[in-house]
């Protein structure tokens, strides 16, 4: 199961299942909704375990996350600063950041950053936050 933590708005800290299902993308997407409604600056992290890497793509749950982040990119560009990505090692952060980090403004709308612990992924969504509107 998802779990979202918004008591520290404006950050949303978001930590994944081993697994996702359906039921997880729902969570995920209803609480992202949630924090574009704010129609304020915002930054999330999102944890993730070493089994999430290692799970079998669900082609149900990659459609639909795919289809709720093509409606929400316009909204994701203008209010989120920032999604950090909190992975379990150094070797996932080398296996996946680079990448995520280079391609994740373009698909998820705003930059995007890894981390191996909660407090530097906190650092940075606080300075993505600091940001002024056209640096973010």
């Amino acid at each position: 199961m998802v779990n979202v933590d918004t008591t520290h708005w404006p950050l949303l800290h978001i930590i994944y299942p081993d697994v996702l299902t359906e039921a997880d993308v729902d969570t995920y997407t209803e609480a992202m909704d949630a924090a574009l409604a704010r129609g304020e600056p915002f930054a999330v992290s999102l944890t993730v375990t070493d089994a999430y890497f290692e799970q079998e793509r669900n082609t149900a749950v990659s459609n639909k996350s795919m289809k709720w982040l093509k409606q929400a990119k316009p909204a994701l560009s203008e209010h989120c600063r920032g999604m950090a990505l909190v992975v379990p090692s150094e070797e996932r952060r080398a296996q996946y950041g680079p990448t995520m980090e280079k391609t994740g403004p373009h698909v998820y709308g705003c930059p995007v950053a890894m981390f191996l612990s909660h407090d530097e992924a906190v650092a940075w969504m606080d300075s993505q936050l600091a940001l002024p509107d056209m640096e973010a």
